[in-house]
């Protein structure tokens, strides 16, 4: 089947997402080789993002092909997508992905790669602005090929991966700094740092 599909108001029920996604507009491309959604209006959860996905219509291999995704969102904050990828607050991102990549009560993640941009992205007192971030997911884990951002006064780049043991997430993070000032990391820590 070949064709464009304009659809609006549809709501979706991925196995590996505790809740529907609703997609209020979205431009479906298909073709003899993939199946692209593009320009896709969705909310989640109460999040507002906009982006594309695409995936092979089919998948010559063993292994599953992944999906790419691209995704936009205004503002985000580690609590939200952590209530809203588990179904339930439980802290920050190691049990969010440790319970959306393997939770038992869902079926595993379909393996993806793609980018997320964010204008502001909050971690409890850490605010990053014009985030960017390159990922790919699996079932076993969660690799950073890159997050940048603004921060702290300066310029944040991160690298690292998250794996699964048991149900049990390992963080393994590379953290560069650059232009930042002491004095906002004081307050981060909730000290008093001079300059310097």
């Amino acid at each position: 089947t070949t064709g464009t599909l304009h659809v609006a108001g549809v709501q979706l029920s991925p196995g590996f997402l505790p809740a529907p996604v609703d997609v209020d507009s979205a431009t479906i491309l298909m073709d003899a080789k993939q199946i692209t959604w593009r320009n896709a209006a969705i909310r989640y959860q109460g999040m507002v993002l906009r982006g594309s996905l695409g995936y092979p219509e089919t998948c010559d291999q063993p292994t599953p092909c992944p999906a790419t995704f691209t995704l936009q969102a205004p503002a985000l904050s580690g609590s939200a997508l952590s209530t809203a990828l588990q179904g339930e607050r439980r802290g920050f991102f190691g049990r969010m992905l440790a319970n959306a990549l393997g939770g038992a009560s869902r079926s595993g993640w379909p393996p993806l790669e793609g980018t997320i941009e964010a204008k502001t992205f909050s971690l409890d007192r850490l605010s990053l602005r014009d985030v960017t971030a390159t990922l790919s997911v699996d079932q076993t884990g969660l690799t950073l090929q890159s997050v940048d951002a603004a921060a702290l006064g300066g310029e944040v780049h991160a690298t690292g991966a998250m794996t699964l043991a048991n149900g049990v997430p390992s963080w393994n993070l590379d953290v560069r700094c650059t232009g930042i000032r002491p004095s906002a990391v004081s307050v981060i820590l909730s000290e008093h740092w001079g300059s310097g």
